[in-house]
């Protein structure tokens, strides 16, 4: 794990992301044709910043026992993982 911080990992299952960046009128940096071009683009680019990751801070951010916090964003709206977020640092920081 990564001590002295408190991390928390955000997931989301790849289908998930991949309707979210297709329904995102406003995303112009990522941009595919069929969801399963995009798919197979994200999980591509997360294999590469997972081993990049891997290899500058030597943590394994693909497990979830790394982070003090892991949230399945799937069902979830922005507000309320912001305030998962928040009450998992609160607690973090006065256990």
């Amino acid at each position: 794990s990564m001590p002295a911080t408190y991390n928390a990992l955000l997931m989301v299952p790849v289908e998930v992301a991949a309707k979210r960046i297709m329904s995102d009128p406003n995303r112009k940096s990522e941009e595919y044709k069929t969801l399963e071009e995009a798919i197979t683009k994200l999980i591509a680019r997360k294999s590469s910043e997972n081993q990049r990751f891997l290899d500058i801070y030597k943590v394994d951010c693909t497990n979830p026992g790394n982070f003090d916090l892991a949230v399945n964003t799937a069902n979830l709206t922005p507000e309320q993982v912001a305030a998962t977020i928040i009450a998992g640092f609160n607690i973090w920081q006065n256990p």
